[in-house]
């Protein structure tokens, strides 16, 4: 869980791009009890990628990130 919330900070500064954080999140081991709320914020970010234009993504993907940290008890 660690590294997940490292990744998701480093988004939110801005230290890391959306394909970064999608590449993460689909290779982190989380307990089985994220793995849905992981693999869903997954989907967003594939789907913010693709029908979003790149000046939009990080917003977009803020708000899928703050949805997947509060969803981890993290926020």
């Amino acid at each position: 869980m660690d590294e997940l919330i490292e990744v998701c900070r480093k988004f939110q500064d801005g230290l890391c791009t959306i394909e970064d954080l999608y590449r993460r999140l689909s290779w982190i081991a989380v307990p089985d009890q994220f793995s849905e709320v992981v693999s869903k914020a997954e989907k967003d970010l594939e789907i913010i990628q693709f029908t979003e234009v790149e000046e939009k993504w990080h917003c977009e993907g803020m708000r899928v990130l703050e949805q997947l940290l509060k969803e981890l008890g993290c926020k």
